[in-house]
């Protein structure tokens, strides 16, 4: 991750369970990503929720409420802008035409895949107390391109690894 905090208190080890939220975009106004086509964003939603949920469920059991040893975890897509008034909020719930295949992606979300970033909090599901948060950014030099779908799930499948291997580590120290 490109930012970090870790709160210097949190017990780690104390937790084996995860209430993983679901994945949302942060975009700057309704209108923002007019360009870039709605079934493209949920595909980016859903398809960053899938591998890090696979991700997660290898090493954790994956709860739908709080309670001891949980801890809930939000991830955001984000292309929010400091000087934006107003952010709009995406979700993959409940509908909407997801772009399917693993095709060529059309310019303006490969534009949009370049210049995003995912950010992200862990907190103590039952206390909401934040145990972490990081923002992270796709590092242009020595990067593989991304050009199709294929490209993308297989980034989004690295970066799900690498986050959830280190969260492993800090979870799974002294067990």
């Amino acid at each position: 991750m490109a930012l970090v905090y870790r709160n210097p208190d949190a017990q780690w080890t104390s937790y084996d369970k995860v209430l993983f939220e679901p994945v949302t975009l942060w975009r700057s106004g309704r209108h923002s990503l007019d360009a870039v086509p709605e079934g493209d964003l949920l595909r980016l939603l859903t398809d960053l929720e899938g591998a890090v949920r696979r991700r997660l469920g290898a090493g954790y059991e994956l709860v739908d409420e709080p309670g001891p040893g949980v801890i809930r975890i939000r991830l955001a897509i984000t292309e929010g802008r400091a000087s934006d008034p107003i952010l709009d909020v995406l979700r993959a719930q409940g509908g909407g035409d997801v772009t399917a295949g693993d095709g060529a992606l059309h310019l303006e979300t490969r534009r949009f895949i370049e210049n995003a970033q995912i950010e992200g909090e862990i907190r103590d599901a039952r206390s909401d107390g934040l145990l972490a948060a990081g923002v992270d950014r796709r590092r242009r030099k020595a990067a593989l391109p991304i050009d199709t779908w294929a490209d993308v799930d297989r980034a989004l499948d690295r970066w799900a690894a690498r986050v959830c291997t280190r969260l492993e580590a800090r979870t799974r120290t002294t067990r």
